[in-house]
C-alpha cells in the first residue's frame, strides 16, 4: 500500500471537488482512483470524503486530513524537485494538452524523439477538440488554434502583405507589389 500516493490522491479529489476530475488531473481513471480513496479510508478506519454524482467534498474528518496531506505533498514535490534539480535530468510526467489535429500531425510524430533524448520523463498527451482547463486538469502545456471571430470589432492587428512572383523580372524596384497582385494574410 503506497500511503503517500494515496494521501497525494485525497488531496486531489479534494481540490478538483470530483474522482473523475482528480482522476483526469492525474491520467487515472475514475474507478482506480475511488479504489485508491477506498483503501486509504480503510487504513484510518475513517470515512474521509462524501461522494455524490454531483461531486466530492470532504468530511469533518477528511477536512482535517486534507490540511495534513496537502502540506506533505507539498514538502514532498519540493524535496523531488530538490532531488531532479542536484542530477540536472529531467524526468517526471509532462502534461500536454492539443487539438487533435496538432497532436496527431505534429505533437505525437514528435514524441519518439523526445522520449530517445529524455528517457526519464513521462509525456501524457491529451488531444481534443474541447476547452480544457489548463491549471485545473493539471496540463503543464496547452496548444491549440483558436478561430478568429471574423465580425467587424476594433482591433489592434495588422495585415501583413505577401508578394509571390513569378520571376525576378515582374519584381518591381521598390519591393512593394501593386495591389492586385498581393495576397493579405492576416
Amino acid at each position: 500500500m503506497n500511503i503517500p500516493a494515496q494521501m497525494s490522491i485525497i488531496a486531489t479529489v479534494v481540490e478538483q471537488g470530483s474522482t473523475s476530475a482528480a482522476a483526469r488531473s492525474m491520467g487515472q481513471t475514475p474507478s482506480a482512483v475511488s479504489k485508491q480513496v477506498g483503501l486509504l479510508e480503510d487504513h484510518v478506519h475513517d470515512r474521509l470524503l462524501n461522494r455524490s454524482r454531483a461531486g466530492a467534498s470532504p468530511t469533518r474528518e477528511g477536512q482535517e486530513f486534507y490540511q495534513k496531506c496537502r502540506a506533505m505533498a507539498e514538502k514532498y514535490k519540493e524535496a523531488e524537485a530538490l532531488i531532479m534539480k542536484l542530477d540536472g535530468i529531467p524526468r517526471g510526467r509532462f502534461r500536454i494538452a492539443s487539438s487533435t489535429a496538432f497532436g496527431k500531425s505534429q505533437l505525437i510524430p514528435a514524441l519518439p524523439k523526445f522520449k530517445e533524448e529524455h528517457p526519464e520523463v513521462d509525456v501524457s498527451p491529451d488531444l481534443t477538440d474541447s476547452e480544457v482547463d489548463f491549471q485545473g486538469e493539471g496540463f503543464d502545456v496547452a496548444m491549440f488554434a483558436k478561430k478568429r471571430n471574423l465580425a467587424p470589432k476594433p482591433r489592434a492587428f495588422i495585415d501583413f502583405l505577401v508578394c509571390e512572383f513569378r520571376n525576378s523580372n515582374e519584381q518591381p524596384a521598390n519591393g512593394i507589389a501593386p495591389r492586385p497582385q498581393a495576397t493579405a494574410v492576416p
